[in-house]
């Protein structure tokens, strides 16, 4: 049996704000988010995030959402084990779950509204490792 596709995310996004917040999914990626995945988010008019996917719904409480920009990872990066002890932490210490996460992320796994964001076909590949140790004349020359 097939599981029905939800509609909304519930993220939480590395800031100092409580709760989570809810995106909408486009139809273009419904099927392929999961609890547990970053994923590209606009937070206020025009500040981007990379946000933690905490759960999956079908309804919402929001009167407005915003959808889900991008999906940053193929796999899942947080555990349910893991979201349990971020709730733990949260509660314990009186902080926020977007404190706890930008705590608890490399800084390499957050993304904030500076950082430019690029798609694996923007990507340049074309360097093999035997010909990315060889100097070029052009570095020969300057040394």
């Amino acid at each position: 049996m097939e599981l029905p596709i939800s509609q909304f995310a519930e993220v939480i996004i590395p800031l100092f704000t409580e709760g989570t917040f809810s995106y909408s999914i486009p139809e273009h990626f419904k099927g392929k988010i999961k609890p547990g995945m970053r994923v590209e988010v606009e937070f206020g008019k025009s500040k981007h995030y990379s946000a933690i996917v905490k759960k999956l719904s079908d309804t919402t409480t929001w009167e407005k959402t915003k959808p889900i920009l991008d999906i940053l990872d193929q796999d899942i990066i947080i555990s349910s084990k893991q979201f349990a002890f971020w709730d733990w932490i949260s509660s314990y210490y009186l902080c926020s779950l977007g404190d706890v996460m930008a705590a608890a992320l490399p800084s390499s796994l957050k993304l904030a509204s500076e950082t430019k964001i690029l798609g694996i076909s923007e990507l340049n590949y074309s360097r093999t490792s035997s010909n990315m140790n060889t100097a070029t004349d052009e570095d020969k020359k300057s040394k």
